[in-house]
């Protein structure tokens, strides 16, 4: 008789065993099953456990399943705390079920894990990825070209981060956590209507993904005329799936436009389509009323506006109807006034029926002032740091232009995993803005390596420490040293801050020690070595450029082989001053798809100050486009020269900075043009 059943008689004179079995542990609801022993009345309170056993086990070694018990031998257990630790091993996600039981020895009990092991995965198939695009039109030709939001190879690398992989024992935590990976990266790229499907689980792992699509768009809560004006502005594509983005810019047309009442994510839901992959689009609109019934208006005033003269708005005005008009006749006639302010960036402003007297209506403009500026989720980062890359301030007309710089300057500081900013109406024409961020958790590092680099094996250690106490303050060390080969040893000690000196939005002081290595036009190879101190100041000029003052001390010498004897050469000390004008318009920072940099910058040494004198003249142009879905294009022109250029002051080419695959070399003169594409 197998043990297990709950009576078991072991050799002559036997001993009688009792076994309890507890309950069957097979994910949800689970039911204590009774046995004879429990009938009987044996003793179940507090028990000693003489030792623990596991069964079933095949992948998942016995010392980590006995880990996560909350008892070990020698411990007084109770019945109730022997059943959860069976929760806590079905708990770790490797098992299907797990049984526990105990049995009495000698007065003290065995406890035993009887458990189901997942399977050990073989394969792994992706569904409902699929493919998509319209193709590329090319000298007049349409090739065709699709790809899928998210490729299979990247899923599969998703599911192996967690732990999920072709050989290893399927864990259901692990898979939980993958399957929120994949979802986690449609968020990423915009796609916000994808779901899990149906998950089967055995030697072959199959996940179906479902890709949301609009199958079409219902309006509701608007006349005929008003529902053709908001379709043209509600650029959503069918039959695929929707990017966020492309929801987000249909709220800003219809905000942009007159027609309608501010819309936003409470005025859209989502009803099933006709198939498991589509949906319906309800949008719930409301159209702009200024005027409740039909009337006869022979004039328009404006009251209110403070950004354009009441003449210039007057002129924008359309025609007037004889006779009545209608609210729609109205809105068309103010469209002009509403366009402008919209046009130029003030996308707040609001208009309102201040009444009509003999034919004559009063119009009045809401320009949308800031009352306050709040700021939420800066739990480290002190509040002036952000304050004072804020471009917005209260008693000040909100404008689109001075929203989005301020989205930037926070993005450039990189202390912030995200920035949303939000509004609340106060009263008619006042709004509160509300800042909120999530800053990110780790933002110092303290790193070491060993590489291998032209003949030479380097040890590398590096220090980083960003927003210091919350400051806006960063600190950065580095160093490096050869420990086989040619001696070569570099350091830097980097401060930077966007914030803590008021008035500039930019100040960087580096100390630093460093050798290169190149060779000249006539491949005569060299090392040069350099140290000194650079400090550097960013003033605002206004949105989106900086002038930038930069004042550099120096030492260098040159070293070079000659008939297998080393020599070094001092080049003296180098003090020159750097006058520098940059124009940054990107949309964005970490991964920018439109704008660019624009940059000039003039270097002089010797006109004040002992040491070399020479000029140096670099110019710098990067341009962004967006192409496909994800996906960037982007062109640099980068040059520069010099007049009366030492050696030492040449520019460096080739390498990661200039070209990839050239062996650096330095030149009194460059010119490059590159593009670059990135997905």
């Amino acid at each position: 008789m197998d043990w297990r059943s709950g009576l078991a008689l072991l050799g002559p004179g036997a001993t009688l065993l009792l076994l309890l079995p507890l309950l069957l542990f097979s994910g949800p609801p689970f039911a204590l099953g009774l046995t004879q022993a429990q009938v009987e009345g044996v003793q179940t309170g507090d028990m000693e456990v003489e030792r623990i056993t596991i069964e079933g086990n095949r992948q998942v070694p016995q010392a980590e399943i006995k880990k996560v018990l909350p008892f070990k031998p020698g411990d007084i257990v109770t019945e109730e705390e022997i059943k959860a630790g069976g929760q806590k091993i079905l708990d770790m996600g490797y098992f299907r079920q797990v049984l526990p039981d105990y049995r009495w020895i000698d007065g003290k009990i065995e406890v035993l894990y009887i458990v189901e092991e997942n399977p050990v995965i073989e394969e792994i198939v992706i569904e409902g990825n699929e493919q998509y695009g319209e193709g590329i039109k090319l000298f007049g030709l349409k090739i065709p070209f699709t790809s899928p939001i998210l490729k299979t190879e990247r899923i599969l690398e998703l599911l192996k981060e967690q732990g999920i992989e072709e050989g290893k024992i399927l864990n259901v935590k692990k898979l939980q956590a993958g399957l929120r990976a994949i979802l986690g990266e449609y968020q990423k790229k915009g796609y916000t209507l994808v779901t899990i499907g149906d998950v089967e689980m055995g030697e072959v792992l199959k996940i179906r993904l479902i890709e949301g699509k609009i199958e079409r768009i219902e309006l509701k809560g608007i006349r005929s005329e008003l529902e053709e004006i908001a379709r043209s502005l509600i650029k959503i594509p069918l039959g695929q799936p929707v990017r966020v983005q492309a929801i987000q810019a249909s709220f800003q047309r219809i905000n942009g436009s007159i027609y309608f009442e501010k819309t936003g994510p409470a005025d859209i839901s989502f009803s099933p389509g006709g198939a498991p992959d589509r949906v319906i689009l309800v949008w719930n609109l409301k159209e702009r009323e200024l005027l409740p019934e039909p009337a006869v208006i022979e004039e328009i005033i404006f009251t209110g506006a403070t950004v354009y003269p009441s003449e210039r708005l007057t002129r924008l005005l359309g025609p007037l109807p004889e006779g009545e008009m209608d609210n729609f006749q109205l809105l068309q006639a103010l469209q002009g006034v509403y366009d402008l302010y919209h046009e130029d960036g003030y996308t707040m402003v609001g208009l309102a029926n201040g009444g009509l007297e003999g034919g004559r209506l009063t119009i009045v403009i809401n320009e949308g002032v800031i009352n306050e500026v709040r700021i939420e989720g800066n739990t480290r980062t002190k509040g002036y740091v952000i304050r004072r890359r804020l471009r917005v301030r209260p008693g000040e007309i909100l404008n689109e232009g001075s929203l989005r710089e301020t989205y930037r300057n926070l993005q450039q500081l990189g202390y912030f995993q995200s920035i949303d900013i939000g509004f609340e109406e106060v009263s008619p024409g006042l709004i509160d803005l509300i800042i909120s961020l999530r800053e990110r958790e780790n933002l110092g590092s303290f790193n070491g390596a060993l590489s291998f680099a032209r003949g030479a094996l380097v040890g590398k250690l590096s220090l980083s420490w960003k927003n210091i106490f919350g400051t806006g303050q960063d600190l950065s060390l580095g160093y490096d040293r050869t420990l086989l080969g040619q001696a070569r040893a570099n350091w830097h000690l980097d401060y930077t801050t966007l914030t803590f000196f008021p008035n500039y939005d930019y100040f960087k002081v580096s100390l630093y020690q460093k050798t290169e290595a190149g060779r000249e036009e006539e491949d005569q190879e060299f090392t040069l070595n350099k140290g000194g101190i650079e400090a550097s100041l960013g003033y605002p000029l206004g949105s989106e450029t900086q002038l930038m003052l930069s004042q550099r001390y120096e030492s260098s010498q040159k070293c070079y082989e000659e008939g297998g004897v080393p020599l070094c050469e001092p080049l003296g000390v180098t003090s020159s001053i750097t006058l520098g004008l940059r124009n940054d318009d990107r949309n964005e920072f970490e991964f920018p798809t439109e704008g660019g940099i624009r940059g000039v910058s003039l270097e002089q040494a010797g006109a004040f100050t002992a040491g070399p004198r020479f000029t140096k003249l670099t110019f710098t142009l990067v341009q962004h486009f967006p192409s496909f879905k994800d996906q960037n294009l982007a062109f640099r022109f980068y040059g520069g020269t010099g007049f009366s250029l030492p050696s030492q002051e040449w520019f460096p080419f080739g390498g990661n900075a200039t070209l990839r695959g050239i062996t650096p070399f330095r030149t009194p003169k460059f010119f490059l043009v590159n593009a670059e594409y990135r997905a």
